[in-house]
């Protein structure tokens, strides 16, 4: 399962959430970072599934911020 998946990596992870995905909710997003050993999380507002696309400049910079800090 997705949670056990997320329970095995031991290295920080990063959850990002758009406030308007309708596939993979805030709230669920929230829940399976609650799984993980060395989770954080983000909301991003004004965004739906696909972050990449709709924000890439966002995208990056939390990409970016991610890789800085490990």
């Amino acid at each position: 399962s997705v949670p056990d998946m997320v329970k095995a990596v031991d290295i920080p992870i990063l959850f990002v959430a758009g406030e308007g995905d309708a596939i993979m909710t805030s709230e669920n997003t929230k829940k399976l970072k609650e799984y993980a050993r060395k989770g954080s999380y983000v909301s991003v507002p004004d965004c739906g599934h696909l972050i990449t696309v709709e924000l890439p400049e966002t995208a990056s910079e939390l990409i970016f911020g991610q890789v800085n800090a490990c």
